[in-house]
């Protein structure tokens, strides 16, 4: 994938740590960073904080596709994760009457939509190389990534 595996992990670790601080803040430093609107952010923080977490994962399959042009295939999937984050946001707020249900409609979402495309594509399988010069031309490197089923 476009990020190696330690940078995705160590920025999905950094990010729900962080999420996981500003929930445990005192109200007092709290208030100071966000105002009166602390207590309503704090319900709903480490939620976000995992669903970013979650998001760099599927960030980095769309890098991924575009760095070997499937374009299309990249293009398709941002669509249906936004349909799907938006269906599952408004579903959330919805059912739960509450910011923090529609916090985890777009976690929940998120979780979805990064797994299936990880399973659909499965970058994994197309032989990781170690950075080094295998000396394969281009159209060799060309047949791999079409070898990824579309969208």
């Amino acid at each position: 994938m476009a990020w190696p595996d330690e940078s995705r992990r160590v920025a999905s670790t950094a990010t729900v740590i962080a999420g996981l601080v500003f929930r445990l803040l005192p109200d007092s430093v709290g208030k100071l960073l966000l105002g009166n609107t602390f207590g309503l952010t704090q319900q709903i923080i480490l939620i976000m904080a995992l669903q970013y977490a979650i998001g760099m994962w599927g960030a980095s399959l769309r890098i991924y596709l575009m760095t070997f042009n499937r374009s299309a295939a990249m293009l398709g999937l941002k669509v249906i994760t936004v349909i799907v984050a938006v269906g599952f946001f408004v579903g959330g707020g919805m059912l739960f009457h509450s910011a923090t249900g529609a916090a985890a409609g777009i976690a929940i979402a998120s979780t979805l939509t990064t797994i299936v495309s990880l399973a659909w594509f499965t970058p994994w399988r197309d032989g990781e190389t170690s950075g080094e010069d295998t000396g394969e031309d281009s159209a060799v490197v060309a047949s791999e990534a079409d070898r990824i089923p579309p969208l």
